[in-house]
């Protein structure tokens, strides 16, 4: 996903690095961060049929263990998502 560079700045100010593997270290958005991103593709006019952004949502409310209480975190669902999705992350998660 393209996104312009004081999205970019908001992103890398919170990634925090991990190990890859064979000695290779990355960045990697904070998870409330990569949830904005699919929202923002999963109501995509162009999305695919069938993307895997709702069930990555839901994995990464499941393993990161968000509170979908946090007021922060409903802001950003609402602001990315719509009520719409709120609902859907109380009611299926």
């Amino acid at each position: 996903m393209l996104v312009d560079q004081s999205t970019w700045a908001k992103f890398d100010a919170q990634a925090e690095e991990r190990d890859a593997g064979e000695g290779m270290r990355l960045r990697v958005p904070h998870p409330w961060h990569l949830i904005a991103m699919k929202l923002t593709a999963a109501k995509s006019a162009t999305r695919r049929a069938g993307a895997a952004d709702w069930s990555d949502i839901f994995d990464l409310l499941r393993t990161c263990k968000i509170d979908l209480h946090e007021p922060e975190f409903r802001k950003l669902v609402v602001q990315f998502g719509g009520d719409e999705a709120l609902d859907r992350m109380e009611n299926e998660s």
